[in-house]
């Protein structure tokens, strides 16, 4: 593995978050979320909304998105393996995982943990809205 997981450095976590320790903290509670992330501004600041507004979040942006609580669900429940052909980035580096609706969004399909699976790159990729039954 000599790409870094991450394209944000050790120093801008430490910088946030004091430590390392308190980065990661930070992280499992966030996905143990289920709201989305906030969006962070340009200046790389996440903005500081009226505690009282809604954020705007257009339909069109949000079709099919699947947020990173229930991502991360997904990848844990199916062990960070593709459930199609068993690969993982434990055993394979270049191996990119997906979080695939198994009936497509676009053909009704909601965005739950029981209507998304952990697929690699490879079985994912031009399968577009297709179901693996259309693949074949």
């Amino acid at each position: 593995m000599n790409q870094h997981p991450s394209e944000v450095g050790g120093k801008a976590y430490i910088g946030r978050w004091d430590t390392w320790v308190k980065a990661l903290e930070a992280f499992v509670d966030r996905v143990k979320q289920d709201e989305p992330a906030p969006v962070v501004g340009s200046g790389g600041v996440a903005p500081n909304p009226d505690p009282g507004a809604v954020p705007f979040v257009s339909a069109k942006e949000d079709v099919g998105r699947v947020r990173l609580g229930v991502r991360y669900k997904v990848l844990v429940r199916d062990n960070f393996k593709c459930v199609l052909c068993g690969n993982s980035p434990a055993t394979e580096p270049t191996c990119h995982l997906h979080v695939d609706h198994i009936h497509p969004h676009s053909k009704g399909g909601s965005t739950t943990i029981e209507n998304l699976r952990t697929l690699c790159g490879a079985c994912n990729m031009g399968k577009s809205n297709l179901t693996i039954e259309g693949v074949r």
